[in-house]
């Protein structure tokens, strides 16, 4: 009879051990599982952040492709216009020229000019 009441008290103190070992399980699995919800909501919330920004430096990247382009087209234009810019000096220079030479040659006609006068005015005076 003390066989029977040792192997219960064993038996006991096994199965209360065994609760005890399946309520500590239960315990840490439920932290387990709070620590992987936790984990899951911050995940989720880096990968949305991470959406966001992809997409801001997506908008980023072609504001700076808009930018590229409207730069070299004021680079074509200016470089155009430095050429344009050339030829209207060129053009300038040729017509100074021109008018420098018509100048002179107005002054040498109205020397002449004056020089004809002289000399109508020499044989009207002589009549």
């Amino acid at each position: 009879m003390i066989a029977v009441l040792i192997i219960v008290a064993v038996l006991i103190v096994v199965a209360a051990g065994a609760a005890v070992l399946s309520r500590r399980r239960a315990v840490e699995q439920a932290r387990v599982e709070r620590e992987r919800e936790a984990i899951a909501g911050e995940l989720s919330g880096h990968q949305q952040e991470q959406e966001a920004i992809v997409s801001r430096a997506g908008a980023a990247a072609a504001q700076a492709r808009e930018h590229r382009a409207a730069a070299a087209e004021h680079e074509d234009r200016a470089q155009r216009h430095a050429r344009e810019a050339e030829i209207h000096a060129e053009e300038a220079e040729k017509l100074e020229g021109r008018f420098q030479r018509a100048t002179g040659a107005a002054e040498r006609h109205g020397e002449r000019a004056e020089d004809a006068q002289r000399r109508l005015d020499e044989l009207s005076s002589r009549r």
